[in-house]
Formats: C-alpha cells, structure tokens, sequence
C-alpha cells in the first residue's frame, strides 16, 4: 500500500519532504499569536463558575424558604391537633361531671372514687395537650388564641373538681353550680373555634406563599440564565472566531490523514495550545503511518496464525489436534515434507505423531526430546545444507540425500514435548515466511496439546483413587446417586478385605497395597461394563450393579471369590480372601441409607466366618438404623450396650502377629485370639 502526499494550501516547509499545511484564510500569511485563546478560555471558565454560584444560591435559599414553610405548616397542624385534643378533653369532663350527678342518685353504676380517678384522668391528659400547644413556636395570633382558650381550661378544671366533690357529698349545690360549669364549657367550645379557625388561616396563608416561592425563584433564575448566557455568548463568540480558523484548517488535514494521505502534515504556526494540537496531529500522522504499515505485515504474516487458533481451540482430544496440524502442514507448504515427533508417556522417546499428507515424512532419527538442538536451544533451528560441518548430524544419510531443514522445538510451559520436522532443497530451506508460520503451528499446538494433557491427567486424579486406579469415594458416591435420581434399580455391595490389619501387621503394608491393588484387579475383571466399582476408603470398596438382581449379583460376587481364591495360589503373596454384604435399592432411603444396610450385612458375614456373600435382611436394617456406638468406656447405668453388628470399639494392644498366626487365621476363617472382630 502507498501512501500519496497532499497538500492543502502549502506554504513554507519545515520538514524536509514533508508537505504543509497553513491555516486556510490566512490567504499564505502566517497567523497571529493565539494568546486571545487562553483569555477567552479562562474567561469562559470564571463566568461559568459564577453562574454556578449564583444558581446554587438562588436554588438553596428557594429550597430553605420551602423547606421553613413545610416546617411551620407542620407546626400549626399540630397545634391545630393539640387544640382539638383540648376540647374533647374537656368534653371528657362535663360527661364525667353528668355521670357523677347521676351516680349520687343512684342512678347508674359510678361511683365517688371513680369519678375521682376519671377527673384526674382527664385532667392530665387536658394538661398534656394544653402544655404542648402552648410550648409550640406559633404566630402571635395562634398564641393569643390559645392563651385565651387555655384560660377559659383552667377555670373549668377548677369547677370540674368542685361538681364532682359536690356530687357524691351534697347534690343540691351541685346542681345549683352546674348551670354556670355548663355556660363555661360553652365558652370554651366557642373559644376553641376561634382558635382553630386562626390556626387554618394561618396555615392557609403559609401554604400560598410557599406555593408562590417556586415561581419566584424560577423567575429569578431565569433572569440570571439569560444575563450569564448573552455574556458566555458573547465570550463564545469571540473565542470561536479565533479559533475557527486554525481549526477549520487542521479539520482538513485530519480529514486527509483519515482519508489514507498519511503524508499530509499541518504547519506549527505558534506555541500556544493550537500549536500543541497542530505537533500533536503531525505526531499521530507519523505514528499511524507507522502502526498501519506494522499492521499490514502483521496481518499478512498471523493470519495463517489466527486460523490456526480458532481451529486448535475447538480440539477436544490429542488426535483431533494431530488432525488439525496435518491440515495445517498442507495449508503452509504442499510440497515441504513435515512431521511432528511427540514424546510418549516416559518423555524419553519421540515419535512420529503427524507428516503432511500426501508426502513421505522426513523421518528424522532424533530419539528422545534433548536429543534434538532445537530442543536445546529452545528456538527454531535452520540449515542450509545438512552437509556443511555445522549442520545437526541428524541430517545426515537421508535416502532422498542432502538436505536442508528446519527444526522447531514443541513446548508447554517450559516443557519440552517434542519438535516439529521440515527439510527442503539443499541450499533452499524453507523461506522465512514459513518459518513463521511453522514456528507459530509449533508454539499453538504444544500449548493445545499441554493444555489436553494436564486436564486429562488432573481429570484422571480427581475422579480415581491413587493407589487401585479405581473410582475414588467422592466419583463413586457421585455416580451412584445419580443412578438412585434415575430411579434405576441396582444391588449394592459393600466389600472388605478380610483380616487385612493383620496382613499389614504380619507382612508389612507393602504387602497390604499390593493385596488392595489385585483385588482391585480381580474385582474388574470380574464386573460388567456397566457396573460402578470404587475403592470407598481404606480396604473397603463398594459395587453398584445396576437392573441387576439380588440372585444375579451374589452369583458375580461368588465367582469373585473363586478368582480371588485361584489368584492367591498362583503368586507368591500372602492369600487373602473378602467379604460382601449386599443390599437391594428397592428397600428405598438415601445412598447413605443403602450403605449403612450394605455395611451391616457386611459385618454380619464377618460375623459368621467371613469369605462369604451376606444378603441384608430385616436384622440388618434394624441394626443400620441403630446409634453408631463410639465410646470405648464401659456402659454406665442408663446405656445401652453396643448392638450386634456394630462396629466393636478398640480393647487395647494387641499381641503381635506373625506369619503362622495368620496364616491359621486366614485358614480357619476366625480372627486371631486377643483381634477386633473386624477386618
């Protein structure tokens, strides 16, 4: 790609081949110092603040004359309230004065203390709300009102008392003083009128001018938004026809260099901020013309690159990589024999994995990774002619003769895993482009590669016990609930090696782990494809045989025994046997459930004699569903002793085993004397 200079309005060059540009208007004169720019700017920028200011005042005073009229909106409904409370109070007190009037008569069931405890009552409660409305912060008026009412309250609390004393002790002065008690409650009732009534004006008056307050303060603002706006206007102006020029020109020059004309370069005509824009565009026109020529190799050399990923990332497994790099062999040279050499499990051997197809591979002899000085290197190795005297001596006694080659080393992480092989014409290898290429196609695949490799050996590890290669307790569990979710009906079987502590005490622990991993062994080749079998912990393994019946599964699990038995007498280890307890599902509950079942036959077959097929019955169950005993402490008065089938706690050291010991115990099918019942 090429890139044209232009030139918009040239003037005098300061760059030596470089076209300029002047700012347009200029009509070829340099421009004057832009200093107007600054001033403007910081102009602007002060007007703009004390509009800010002026704003926030105009809004924060409005908000505060608002919020001081809510306030007192609030109050004098409140003392409107306490006002109303008062009058019912003293509504109270005439009823209570009628009632003791007619309880002196004996008419009506009040008595005198009564009519004492409901006038104290009651005048407290007068007394609360007479106290809070007279402490509020209200308008004179509203205080005048309420002095008045409050006045009017405290002569009629004096009558009240006295009428309900007259009542009970002598009734005809109550009744000769209740028609002016009456008149004052009236009073009171007209007084309290007037003082609701002065109370709603003036909550009236407040809510009209807090709903005026809004308009004026718009108003307000509107006016300093005008004023601010015609002065920022008018700054605006002014700056923008000092800059317009400068910028109407440097529009055109960034418009060119958008365009592709990467030559284009604008004339520096001062050192203020117009000038720094104007370096700064000429900075980036060098730089993109720079960054899209190193884009325009890069693509043409990665894009082999980026296919090559995208394909590499949807391999699942090995083979489906070694498929890809075989396409990829094609894709880079048709006609350049190539192979790629992968170290095997040992990582001491390499051997062919992938050639292109179509052409008779290289066949370089390199044996194990470090054998190649490509590995070594850790960089692609090239040779012209595997002659000359510094070629590898791998190249030599080819049959299709000399040759020259490329070596790339295959890694992961580090780690070497072998090498990826081309040769070509004596003194023609392959040109650099394919170099590249080859070197990218090595890179990818060792970290696709290493990639499958660790996930399928941390899959591996997670899902199988170490020791057996057998399901571990967490993949076992896992699967076989999954079975019980499906609703699958299976028989499970818990297995144990019989009197295996004793094995590990008499002939060490070596000889345990090899006795776990053959039964391991003879247990798989015994089960069916579909049958789950792991290693459940220590030496016990559990078996889920599924849509296998009871009869069917304890037929396997005595062929088992038979093959068990066959592979003691054919090897020089200790013979050992095992014992089983089985469980339908069908008996329901929790995978828990079915194990406890499972494992409480088991005992029961160690119980009568071990290298035996126990079935769980009623007695098992029950005894699953019994409290594990874990003390080892005698049974106190209130305990239960241990139930049958449990497992036995610990009874102290025992005596140490030897191979006579255990082998009458193996033979005999009985524990050791002094042993757990258990193992």
């Amino acid at each position: 790609m090429t890139f044209p200079s232009q030139s918009i309005d040239v003037g005098v060059a300061p760059f030596a081949s470089v076209p300029v540009v002047t700012v347009a208007g200029s009509r070829g004169r340099p421009n004057a110092p832009r200093s107007a720019v600054r001033r403007g700017l910081k102009v602007f920028v002060l007007v703009a603040a004390a509009l800010a200011i002026i704003v926030a005042g105009t809004g924060l005073a409005s908000v505060r004359s608002v919020r001081s009229d809510a306030e007192q909106v609030n109050a004098l409904m409140t003392a409107r309230n306490h006002i109303t409370e008062i009058g019912r109070g003293v509504d109270a007190l005439r009823i209570n004065v009628d009632r003791a009037m007619l309880g002196s008569e004996g008419i009506g069931t009040l008595t005198a203390d009564d009519a004492g405890t409901n006038f104290l009552t009651g005048v407290a409660a007068v007394g609360t709300e007479l106290s809070a409305v007279q402490a509020m912060p209200l308008p004179a008026s509203a205080h005048q009102a309420i002095t008045g009412l409050a006045v009017l309250v405290l002569a009629i609390l004096t009558q009240a008392d006295r009428l309900s004393a007259l009542a009970f002790s002598n009734f005809a002065a109550a009744a000769a003083a209740l028609p002016a008690f009456t008149d004052a409650a009236g009073k009171i009732a007209s007084q309290q009128v007037v003082a609701t009534s002065v109370v709603d004006g003036l909550i009236r008056q407040v809510e009209h001018r807090s709903a005026q307050e809004p308009g004026r303060a718009a108003f307000l603002l509107g006016v300093v938004v005008f004023v601010t706006a015609l002065i920022l206007g008018l700054f605006a102006f002014a700056v923008g026809q000092s800059l317009r020029r400068g910028l109407r020109t440097l529009g055109d020059v960034a418009r060119a260099i958008a365009s592709g004309k990467l030559d284009t370069r604008a004339k520096i005509t001062s050192d203020d901020e117009l000038g720094a824009l104007e370096h700064a565009v000429n900075e980036m026109a060098v730089a993109l013309q720079v960054l899209v020529r190193q884009m325009e190799a890069t693509a043409e050399r990665d894009g082999f690159g980026s296919q090559l990923s995208d394909a590499l990332e949807m391999a699942d497994t090995e083979p489906e990589a070694l498929q890809i790099v075989e396409r990829a062999m094609t894709t880079i040279s048709s006609s350049t024999p190539m192979e790629v050499l992968l170290a095997d499990s040992s990582k001491a051997h390499l051997q062919r994995a992938a050639s292109n197809p179509g052409l008779d591979a290289p066949c370089c002899p390199v044996e194990s990774p470090f054998s190649c000085v490509a590995v070594r290197r850790g960089n692609p190795a090239v040779f012209d002619d595997s002659e000359a005297l510094n070629a590898c001596p791998k190249l030599l006694g080819r049959r299709s003769g000399p040759v020259s080659a490329v070596c790339v080393p295959v890694t992961f992480m580090g780690r070497a895993l072998g090498v990826l092989h081309a040769t070509g014409p004596v003194g023609a290898p392959p040109v650099a482009k394919v170099v590249v290429q080859l070197t990218s196609l090595a890179t990818q695949f060792g970290g696709r590669v290493g990639t499958l490799r660790s996930f399928e050996r941390s899959q591996l590890q997670a899902t199988t016990d170490g020791l057996t290669g057998l399901r571990n307790r967490r993949t076992l569990e896992t699967e076989i609930r999954g079975l019980l979710i499906d609703g699958v009906q299976m028989t499970l079987v818990m297995a144990d090696l019989d009197h295996f502590k004793l094995l590990n005490d008499t002939y060490g622990h070596e000889a345990g782990d090899r006795a776990l991993r053959k039964f391991s062994q003879v247990l798989m080749a015994s089960m069916r494809d579909s049958d789950v079998v792991g290693r459940f912990g220590g030496e016990e393994f559990v078996i889920a045989l599924p849509m296998a019946p009871i009869a069917v599964a304890v037929e396997i699990l005595d062929r088992l025994r038979e093959r068990l038995a066959l592979t003691g007498e054919e090897s020089d280890n200790p013979t050992f046997t095992a014992s089983f307890g089985v469980v339908d599902s069908a008996i329901g509950g929790s995978l828990e459930d079915l194990l406890r079942v499972a494992d409480a036959a088991l005992y029961r077959a160690k119980d009568e004699g071990r290298n035996r097929v126990t079935v769980a019955d009623e007695r098992d169950v029950q005894a699953a569903a019994r409290p594990v005993v874990t003390s080892i402490i005698a049974p106190t008065q209130g305990q239960r002793p241990p139930a049958q089938n449990q497992r036995p706690a610990a009874q102290g050291p025992r005596p140490l085993a030897t191979v006579g010991a255990f082998q009458r115990a193996a033979s005999l099918d009985d524990p050791m004397p002094g042993a757990p019942q258990h193992g």
